[in-house]
C-alpha cells in the first residue's frame, strides 16, 4: 500500500515539473520603431582653410546620431566600427588623395536597422616615427640643433726615409639647422582693406619662427624694411594677387630658407556712403507708413 502511494507522489511530482516546465516565457520589446533622422558629421584632423582634406595623417572623426536608435555601427569597406555613443575614429592610410565611402548604420529595438552613405575626401601622406628619423639622422629634424663633429688628423712626411709625422692635430664640422618650412606659400585675402601687417604670417611660414629674423622683399626685388612691413598697403585685386617673397633666417648659425605671402584684396565697389546717400534720396518711400 504504501509502495503505492509513493508511486502515486511521484507521478504527481513528475507532471508537476512538467506544467511549469513547459511554461513559455514572456517577453515583449515593446514598440518596435525603425531608426530615421540619421545625420552623420566627418570631421578631417587637421582641416582648415588651407588644408581642407586634413593634415596628412589620414584620420577622420565620424559621429552619428539618429531618432530611436539604441547603437550604431560604422561600415567600411567591409569592416565594422561599432559603438554605442555613434562617435568612431577612422585613419584611412592609402598614400594621396582619395575618396572613401562610409556607411552608418543605425539599430533600433529588435534589431531593426537603417542606413546612411557618405563620401569623403582624405589626405594622407607618410611621416615616419620621430625615433625613427632620430636614429636615420642622430638628431630629431624636426627640432634640429648644432651638430659638431672633431675630426683627428695626423700629417706624415712620405719623402723622409723615416716615417716621420707631426702631432696630431684636428679641425671640428659644424652643421648649423635649416629652418623648418610649415607652409612653402600662405594665402591672404581681405575685403577693401590693402593694409597688412606681414610679421602675422611669420609663424604660417616657419614652424621654428620666434628663433629666426624675417626679411620681406615686394615683386620688385625690393627689401621692405621692418616697419614697413608691419603697415604694407598692397596693390593687388582678388584677380591680381600680390606675391612677397621672405627669408626667414636661423638666429644661430645663419641658415636661411624662403617662402611666399600671395596678398589679395577684393573690392566691393559700393561707396561707403551708399546707404546714408540711398536713404536720403528715397526717405519719403522708405518711411511712409
Amino acid at each position: 500500500m504504501m509502495k503505492k502511494i509513493n508511486y502515486i507522489k511521484i507521478i504527481l511530482f513528475s507532471m508537476a515539473i512538467m506544467f511549469y516546465g513547459c511554461q513559455e516565457d514572456d517577453y515583449s520589446f515593446g514598440d518596435i520603431i525603425t531608426p530615421s533622422n540619421i545625420q552623420i558629421n566627418a570631421e578631417l584632423v587637421g582641416a582648415d582653410a588651407n588644408n581642407p582634406n586634413g593634415d596628412g595623417s589620414g584620420e577622420v572623426k565620424f559621429t552619428v546620431t539618429a531618432d530611436n536608435a539604441v547603437s550604431y555601427k560604422f561600415v567600411y569597406e567591409g569592416v565594422e566600427y561599432v559603438t554605442l555613443s555613434g562617435e568612431q575614429s577612422i585613419i584611412f592610410s592609402k598614400l594621396g588623395l582619395n575618396t572613401y565611402t562610409i556607411t552608418a548604420v543605425a539599430s533600433g529595438t529588435a534589431g531593426v536597422t537603417s542606413s546612411k552613405t557618405i563620401q569623403v575626401d582624405v589626405l594622407a601622406t607618410y611621416s615616419p616615427p620621430n625615433d625613427l628619423t632620430a636614429k636615420l639622422y642622430g638628431f630629431d629634424p624636426a627640432n634640429p640643433t648644432v651638430q659638431t663633429e672633431e675630426i683627428f688628423v695626423r700629417v706624415t712626411d712620405t719623402n723622409a726615409s723615416t716615417v716621420c709625422f707631426r702631432a696630431d692635430t684636428s679641425f671640428t664640422l659644424t652643421v648649423n639647422p635649416l629652418p623648418i618650412i610649415l607652409n612653402p606659400i600662405w594665402k591672404v585675402e581681405q575685403c577693401d582693406n590693402p593694409l597688412f601687417d606681414l610679421t602675422d604670417y611669420d609663424e604660417k611660414l616657419s614652424t621654428y619662427f620666434d628663433s629666426e629674423t624675417f626679411t620681406y622683399f615686394n615683386e620688385a626685388g625690393e627689401e621692405i624694411s621692418l616697419d614697413d612691413a608691419k603697415n604694407y598697403t598692397s596693390t593687388s585685386t582678388s584677380v591680381d594677387p600680390e606675391i612677397i617673397d621672405v627669408v626667414f633666417t636661423k638666429n644661430i648659425g645663419g641658415c636661411s630658407r624662403t617662402g611666399q605671402i600671395e596678398l589679395k584684396v577684393s573690392y566691393s565697389q559700393v561707396p561707403s556712403d551708399f546707404a546714408q546717400t540711398f536713404i536720403a534720396a528715397n526717405q519719403n518711400d522708405v518711411f511712409k507708413s
